[in-house]
């Protein structure tokens, strides 16, 4: 986990975001685990919650393509986008994580103030995502993920 945590902060500092988090998606247990860094403490939170299609990991994770949010209005009526709404996070940045070819998770920057990210910010956070894959085991349990409808 050390390595991770590093990565986390890593990413925090480049892409200048409030928060960083490595989601990982359990669905045949239904849950998410959780790995997030908000420079609060030298160490990060981790953390399950229940497999929720409303969330952008979960967009992230059922598409298999980064997802970028560059500025949330808080009076937005978009149901999938709830989970950041809730917590005040106005900004997203997140892509996928693999392993053996399989999707297992999200790598993702969110911020608490609107952000427009850059292609260069795309590029750091998918070069950051390879570094977390290779620091996963090759025994990575198979995750199916249901294709999402979200409503726009």
């Amino acid at each position: 986990m050390g390595g991770e945590v590093s990565i986390l902060k890593m990413i925090r500092t480049t892409l200048g975001s409030d928060l960083s988090s490595i989601t990982r998606v359990d669905l045949k247990a239904g849950y998410f685990s959780h790995l997030v860094d908000t420079g609060a403490s030298p160490t990060a939170e981790k953390f399950e919650s229940p497999f929720q299609e409303t969330t952008c990991c979960a967009a992230v994770v059922s598409s298999e393509e980064p997802l970028i949010i560059t500025g949330l209005e808080l009076n937005d009526c978009i149901p999938q986008w709830s989970m950041m709404k809730a917590e005040g996070l106005r900004a997203y940045l997140g892509v996928p994580i693999y392993v053996n070819d399989r999707i297992v998770g999200a790598l993702e920057a969110i911020c608490r103030e609107p952000r427009v990210w850059s292609e260069t910010d795309l590029e750091h956070i998918m070069k950051f995502a390879v570094l977390v894959e290779s620091l996963m085991p090759d025994e990575e349990i198979e995750v199916r993920v249901p294709k999402l409808k979200l409503v726009n």
